[in-house]
């Protein structure tokens, strides 16, 4: 007999037999030194089911503590699958033991450690690509799914009454581990490391493993299993673009999220496996520029107004579908929607936390919070620049933004379109010593201030350099389409806010001088200049004779303005005073005060009172004044019974007025 050098002190078993570490409710396993395999069984006890199933029911209600032991575990049911087909003992038994492993290779303890190692997730892996084989080997006698009592299970050597294999279980379920865990492997891993991209190439292997495991739940007709297949498949194609697609496993990807999302808009069951269907869907076509399908389905989705409803992973998913259709609505040339569609994740400066994709430093947390906010996070493959988002959203803002104010310069009720974008361009015209600019948001606001005075040569040159190229513009799939496009765009803005600026100083403007200056055809020059005409926003006439542009110069000068500005300040600032007063002193005060003093609101009057509104003799109106367009009104509704007396002291012009006070 041999020894155990490791644990001295026990006694032996068997001749061939030593002793090894496992866990305490399996004391009795063995391994052979000769063929170092496992001994789970007795010499004396045969290997039939019935053995089998207690022996596997022994494994299965273990829990180990340690991660040896949960290594042991994965090895004394691969043992087991080995005797299974060793001794031929039924296709049941084999599909219900691999189906164990899997479990157990997903155990772990996730307060010391919250994703799988690498080769523990590999071999999950191989194990699910060998039942799913398995499954599809022997699909037309296996049944396999969670309605299976333990009375019907296939437990033996023979198949059913049917001539099947019945086993409780569900791929589905299986499947969706996979992915939860791959999942949490690449949101674990380094993004910038060579192990992140090692753990990507598994991408192609889950993707594979998932298409199979859609064609097996086709073939079981289950409606509501297909569409969570379906979903999963989804989950690996709609961030993709068209040109990535071999890299990720997927050929013909546009025609696979058309069906697989139509069938689940038709059949599926519940509300959240529809609504990221939903918003995959809309991500793909925003992503592969089909502007009008994905806005329209969004519109028709009304996803807008029940979205807050929906759990945490669901809104994430949706604020990356806004920002996504958002740039696909710049990409365009639709400036006012991608401005609405990226406002509400670019107001707060939480777009990083919104997507996803980072933490908010403002905000505190505590540990719980941070852990479960981390496992929210999204694989760096997935990423959106966010620094490409804030590009998008200040120049959509720029292009609105200017020609606004430059149409409304002295309307004191204009409103800000987009407060962040007023907000730096204030700042950045505070400064008294402004350099080159030197990041990407300089270069936007320096691009703006050129906008501003109409030099569109100057915006296009800040907007398109070789430093934006390479922090922006060359992120777009097509770089040119969008460089033509901003080019384009900054010339009809800059046109429309020369004349909103300069206007009052001309009498008419030839068309071919705006051709030269703003470099534009004359059709697109007659267009836009129409369409301000159309909007009341120029009043202006076309000469077809002379090809010129007529203005009617119907608006106020400068000069004009300035002082109308003046007159609406005084005005606000005398009904403030009048405010005040009434809330400090009362009716009563204001009354009395009023017979005592002179009348500012109307014109000159005789000794009987001013015929503007009656006051003391000789006034000018009452102490509150009079508001625009209403002068006899001498006092607030609220004196009553002096509105009765002023009243009379208007109709008493001719006489004395000393005892106009006197109440009734």
């Amino acid at each position: 007999m041999k020894k155990d050098k490791t644990r001295p002190g026990k006694a032996e078993q068997a001749d061939e037999w030593t002793e090894v570490s496992v866990p305490s409710q399996n004391r009795d396993m063995m391994i052979d030194e000769i063929t170092g395999r496992v001994k789970i069984f007795p010499k004396d006890v045969d290997i039939n089911p019935k053995n089998v199933i207690l022996k596997l029911a022994e494994i299965n209600t273990q829990r180990p503590r340690k991660e040896t032991d949960r290594k042991n575990k994965v090895i004394y049911l691969t043992r087991l699958r080995e005797l299974i087909e060793e001794n031929k003992l039924g296709l049941g038994l084999d599909l219900k033991v691999r189906m164990s492993i899997i479990s157990a290779l997903y155990e772990y303890n996730p307060k010391h450690k919250d994703y799988m190692g690498d080769e523990a997730f590999n071999q999950a892996v191989l194990e699910t690509q060998t039942l799913i084989d398995s499954l599809m080997t022997n699909k037309d006698i296996v049944i396999m799914s969670e309605n299976v009592q333990d009375d019907d299970e296939s437990l033996t050597e023979k198949m059913n009454d049917d001539g099947k294999w019945h086993v409780r279980g569900s791929l589905v379920n299986t499947c969706t581990k996979l992915d939860t865990e791959f999942f949490k492997l690449l949101q674990n891993s380094d993004q910038h490391s060579e192990e992140y991209r090692g753990r990507l190439r598994n991408n192609a292997l889950v993707v594979k493993i998932l298409k199979t495991g859609v064609i097996w739940a086709d073939l079981q007709k289950d409606q509501q299993q297909l569409c969570q297949m379906y979903l999963l498949v989804i989950k690996y194609i709609y961030y993709r673009h068209a040109t990535q697609m071999q890299d990720g496993g997927v050929e013909n990807a546009e025609i696979i999220m058309d069906k697989y999302c139509k069938f689940i808009y038709t059949n599926d069951e519940t509300q959240r496996i529809r609504t990221q269907a939903i918003l995959y869907n809309i991500y793909h076509y925003a992503l592969h520029d089909k502007w009008f399908q994905a806005r329209d389905l969004m519109l028709m989705s009304h996803l807008q107004e029940s979205i807050h409803n929906a759990d945490i992973g669901t809104q994430i998913i949706y604020n990356r579908t806004m920002v996504q259709l958002g740039l696909c609505a710049f990409r365009k040339g639709q400036m006012e929607d991608a401005h609405q569609a990226l406002t509400d994740i670019q107001s707060g400066n939480r777009a990083r936390e919104l997507l996803a994709q980072g933490f908010s430093m403002a905000r505190e947390r505590t540990q719980d919070q941070e852990r479960t906010e981390r496992r929210r996070m999204q694989p760096y493959h997935t990423h959106i620049n966010t620094e490409l988002l804030e590009c998008v959203y200040l120049v959509s803002a720029m292009f609105l933004e200017i020609p606004y104010m430059a149409e409304k310069e002295f309307d004191h009720r204009r409103r800000m379109i987009s407060k962040q974008f007023h907000y730096q361009l204030r700042n950045s015209e505070k400064q008294a010593f402004v350099g080159p600019p030197d990041n990407m948001r300089e270069h936007v606001l320096a691009a703006a201030k050129a906008l501003k005075v109409g030099d569109w040569k100057k915006c296009i040159n800040f907007l398109i350099n070789p430093k934006m190229n390479q922090k922006v513009w060359n992120l777009f799939a097509e770089t040119e389409k969008v460089k033509d496009m901003l080019i384009a765009y900054a010339k009809k803005e800059s046109l429309r806010v020369y004349l909103f600026s300069y206007s009052q100083f001309y009498d008419n403007i030839s068309i071919t001088w705006i051709m030269d200056n703003f470099d534009m055809s004359s059709s697109a020059v007659h267009s836009e200049v129409s369409k301000m005409i159309i909007n009341e926003e120029l009043k202006a006439s076309w000469d077809e004779p002379t090809n010129s542009l007529v203005l009617h110069q119907t608006e106020p000068t400068r000069l004009q303005n300035l002082a109308l500005q003046l007159s609406q300040r005084l005005n606000q600032l005398t009904e403030t005073n009048e405010r005040l007063c009434e809330s400090k002193q009362g009716s009563n005060f204001t009354a009395f005060y009023s017979s005592k003093t002179r009348d500012f609101s109307g014109g000159r009057g005789n000794h009987g009172g001013g015929n503007r509104g009656g006051g003391s003799g000789g006034g000018r109106g009452g102490f509150s004044g009079y508001r625009a367009g209403n002068r006899n009104n001498f006092q607030p509704q609220r004196t009553g019974n002096w509105n009765r007396n002023s009243g009379q002291q208007s109709d008493n012009r001719g006489g004395d007025n000393r005892n106009s006070g006197r109440r009734y």
